[in-house]
Parts: C-alpha cells; structure tokens; sequence
C-alpha cells in the first residue's frame, strides 16, 4: 500500500475535484495478498472480493481495474484508465 497523503496531486486526475489523497482519507493499493492487481495472473475475484471488502468497510469510493455494480450509494465503485493497475479507497471524515 501507498500514496496514502504525499505522492500525489491535490486533485483527482483531469479535475478541480480535490482528491482525498492529500488529506489523509485515502490510499491506493498495488498489490493483494502478493499479487499484482494489474497482472493479468491475479484472479479477477481476489481483486473484486477486496474492493467489495473496502465497500463494506466504509469507503463511499472504490477505484480499480473491474467495474463493479450496486454498493451501498450510488458509483461506489468505479474503474477507469488511472485505476488499471491499483485499487484506490476512499473515505469520508
């Protein structure tokens, strides 16, 4: 895990949006349990499982390589070409 606070811009990625990286309510993880989120050997369910577990944890954000459905508000989850290779979470203060 990293990219808890420094490391990353104030905004998120081709936004004014301020990110949560900065302020300490969010990080990014590359690898799970030894595996490499973006190689393709890793099992697409061990990456959904954990951002299904982040969901359920309390991040109102979940960024990752799969596009998953429901949550518990809406676009809970979401992936798009920054998150191919790591799972972001987010949380709310």
């Amino acid at each position: 895990m990293s990219v808890v606070r420094s490391g990353h811009p104030l905004h998120v990625f081709g936004t004014s949006r301020p990110s949560d990286h900065p302020r300490g309510r969010a990080f990014d993880v590359w690898q799970i349990d030894g595996h490499a989120v973006v190689d393709p050997a890793t099992p697409r369910s061990l990456v959904e499982r954990f951002m299904r577990d982040a969901a359920a944890a309390g991040s109102y954000n979940v960024g990752g390589p799969v596009l998953l459905s429901g949550g518990r508000t809406p676009n809970q989850f979401f992936s798009d070409a920054t998150h191919h290779d790591h799972v972001h979470v987010g949380f709310r203060t």
